[in-house]
């Protein structure tokens, strides 16, 4: 399966610059997605695509644990580590997440970046391997599928593809993981998976 995780790197590096000022989710439609989490508490979070760092923060916040931002783009790495230079409790790395080695967690969350892990099973075996037992995979959206599948179809289809339903997306995950809540609206587009005992 082709990742063109060069491509991508590149892509999001130019964005980096204005991503903060591009019309960012308020925090309080984040922090709506996030209660679709059944955790109370997590000791050790990834925030997976993490960009600048947009939801580590309220991620600390609402787990209350260690969060790990983990990105491709360096330039989007460096705005983050600058944005929360001051948090004992947030760190950020600059790497690939499908050759990414490191300690367990509880959750790994995405947001606003599934449709451009092309590799989608090698993302669900990823992600199964990172994970504790009963840990949760959200994948997260703050806007729609429409508007998702229209602005990667004009703009950047080479490093994205379309999503299908929440159900089709989570469905993909089924041989390790359990299908937990799904949803969408006009605005927003989710699914949560919890690690399967049978992994």
């Amino acid at each position: 399966m082709k990742r063109n995780i060069e491509a991508i790197r590149e892509k999001f590096d130019s964005y980096a610059p204005t991503w903060d000022e591009s019309e960012p989710p308020s925090p309080e439609k984040l922090a709506s997605l996030l209660d679709k989490i059944p955790l109370d508490k997590a000791e050790k979070i990834l925030d997976l695509a993490c960009g600048t760092g947009v939801l580590s923060a309220l991620l600390q916040k609402r787990f209350q644990g260690e969060v790990i931002g983990l990105d491709l783009s360096p330039k989007m790495i460096e705005i983050a580590r600058k944005k929360h230079a001051n948090s004992s409790k947030i760190s950020f790395e600059c790497g690939d997440f499908y050759e990414y080695e490191g300690e367990k967690f509880d959750l790994i969350v995405l947001h606003n970046g599934y449709p451009h892990f092309l590799d989608v099973p090698a993302l669900r075996d990823k992600a199964a391997s990172l994970l504790r037992p009963h840990g949760i995979l959200a994948v997260l959206h703050s806007c729609g599928r429409g508007f998702l599948n229209s602005h990667h179809h004009a703009h950047i289809m080479n490093i994205s593809f379309l999503l299908g339903t929440p159900e089709e997306e989570a469905a993909k995950f089924a041989s390790r993981f359990v299908c937990l809540s799904q949803s969408e609206t006009s605005d927003s587009f989710f699914f949560i998976l919890e690690l399967s005992d049978h992994v």
